[in-house]
Formats: structure tokens, C-alpha cells, sequence
């Protein structure tokens, strides 16, 4: 974590000396007011563990005071403690928006993409490129804005709404066929997902595809072929390696006498190589996790 290993610790420092600044920004940039006793941090509080009730009410040295507020939120009660404690190594939270130029400047981040939402006028991106370059004096990342990514046709939620959640989607697609489905669009394209179809398995499809075509033209490899080659999780290159059809898969999932190892070796019509067995380990997990939550009536017997 950035804050409990200390990358964050600086940057905690000088966004404390500037509070005034920061707070012109965000009136500036989204006609956001901020009080004159607000400082752009949260502590957790020593007695209850809360951080989004906490109110830092000033600084002394290397610490900050601060009081959790018993009613300054209407999803939390704080408990009313006041204290002062060291706000370093994972001890505080900074503003999202804060956290964001911070972010940058710590790792620090070279290029990003960002919603479109947050990169409307006046947003999230503006107010943290402010802070960046005002308050942090660090160069700001290449910035990328990208349409929405929509599952069904609503907006994919980090958190809850109509659309899958951005954690359900992580947990359904393996890293490398999620980050395949990512870059097959032009970022200002909306990427539209529904799990509950049959866009999985042609999702797997599309990238064995793309993964014959890697392997088979080398050194000169088609833009489907580097697709598969720019949704590698790993920096070392790829292995070739049979990979079974995910409907065959889901199909050996389905039957209870079959191994789907011993059947899919046969398909291939040779011993599977470790990277082979790896390859088919993961897609029978990501297939359960299909079959029990997304796949449609003409999948399951």
C-alpha cells in the first residue's frame, strides 16, 4: 500500500503546508467551497478505527490534531475522540482528487486514462492537474480520456448500480483477456460488455485468434496479432501453447465422468506441456465462475 510503506509521506507533507492553495483550486476549478478550517487530509481515529469522520483541526511539527466528528457524515457515526497523531505510513487519507496528483507524483505516472466524466470541464482531472503542478510541482501524465465502458447497456459501477461492477468483471475475465477486451476499441469508443450472453466465449475466441496470428507471423505480426501480443500481464514473451476452446471447457465442466484435462490433451492430440495445463487450470476457473453466474440457457445442460 502507497501510504503504509511510505511512497505517500512527502507528498502528505507538502500538501499539509498548502491548504489555502489547494482550497483556491478546487473554488476555482469546480466552484467548490471549502471552509477556512479545512485541511486537505483525514486521519483514522486512535479510538475507533473510523478515517471519513475525522476532521484535522491543525498542525503541530510532525503531527496533526484532529477531532472525529459524531455527525459530520450520514453513513458513519464518529466517536467524538480528539487527539493528535504522526499522519505518515498509512496513519491518514488524503481527498480523492488530491490523492489522484499524489498518486502521480509518488509512483510516479507517466501516462493515464481517465473517464470522460472526470475530464469535463472543471472535474476531477482539471483539479488535480492544479494540485500537480501548483502544489506538488511535478509534471503531469499524458492523459488519455476514454468512454465509458457499459455492461448491458449501463454504465459499469465501481461500486453498485444498474451496470456489473468493475469488481465482478475483474473477477469473471482472466488479467490478459480483460485487458484483450480493453484495447480491441479506440479509447473515445464505448466498450460495450455483456457477461450473460455469449460475448465470453467469443471473447476467447477473438484472442486465440489473435494469438495464432502473433505467433504465426513473427517477426511480422498484424495489428490482430499484437493485440494479443499488448494484453500480456507479464514483460516476458509469450510461450506458445495450446489453448482449448473455452465452449470446449465449459462443455467438459458440464460432464461429470469426463477429465477435462485427459479430454482436452486428446483434442490436442499430444501430452500437455506445463504451460498447456496452466492454460487449461485457468479457463476451467474462469468457466465455473461463468457457468454459475453468467452463462445463458443455450450454454448450460
Amino acid at each position: 500500500d502507497l501510504y503504509q510503506n511510505g511512497t505517500y509521506n512527502k507528498w502528505i507533507e507538502k500538501v499539509l503546508t498548502h491548504p489555502n492553495e489547494i482550497r483556491q483550486i478546487y473554488k476555482e476549478v469546480s466552484g467548490s467551497e471549502k471552509p477556512d478550517d479545512w485541511y486537505p487530509l483525514q486521519v483514522i481515529c486512535e479510538k475507533c478505527g473510523k478515517v471519513g469522520t475525522t476532521k484535522v483541526t491543525g498542525i503541530k511539527g510532525d503531527k496533526v490534531t484532529y477531532k472525529c466528528m459524531p455527525d459530520m457524515v450520514s453513513w458513519a457515526q464518529g466517536c467524538g475522540h480528539e487527539g493528535e497523531i504522526n499522519p505518515y505510513d498509512g496513519r491518514s487519507k488524503l481527498p480523492w482528487k488530491v490523492e489522484w496528483a499524489v498518486k502521480w507524483s509518488g509512483l510516479p505516472v507517466t501516462i493515464e486514462g481517465s473517464g470522460k466524466d472526470h475530464n469535463a470541464a472543471g472535474g476531477s482531472h482539471d483539479i488535480s492537474v492544479r494540485i500537480c503542478k501548483e502544489i506538488l510541482e511535478m509534471p503531469v501524465p499524458y492523459n488519455i480520456p476514454y468512454e465509458f465502458f457499459l455492461t448491458g447497456g449501463a454504465k459499469m459501477s465501481s461500486s453498485k448500480g444498474e451496470g456489473a461492477t468493475a469488481k465482478a468483471i475483474g473477477e469473471l475475465l482472466p488479467p490478459e483477456i480483460l485487458r484483450f477486451l480493453m484495447i480491441q476499441k479506440h479509447p473515445k469508443r464505448p466498450i460495450e460488455f455483456n457477461p450473460e450472453g455469449s460475448t465470453v466465449p467469443v471473447l476467447f475466441d477473438q484472442h486465440d485468434k489473435a494469438s495464432e496470428q502473433y505467433f504465426a507471423s513473427e517477426p511480422e505480426i498484424p495489428d490482430h496479432g499484437r493485440l494479443f501480443h499488448y494484453s500480456q500481464i507479464s514483460d516476458a514473451k509469450p510461450v506458445k501453447h495450446y489453448l482449448p476452446r473455452f465452449t470446449r471447457v465449459i462443455f467438459f465442466l458440464q460432464m461429470p465422468h469426463m477429465d477435462a484435462e485427459k479430454e482436452i490433451a486428446e483434442i490436442k492430440g499430444s501430452k500437455l506441456t506445463v504451460e498447456d495445463k496452466e492454460e487449461v487450470a485457468m479457463r476451467i476457473k474462469y468457466g465455473k465462475k461463468w457457468l454459475d453466474s453468467y452463462a445463458p440457457e443455450d450454454f448450460v445442460f
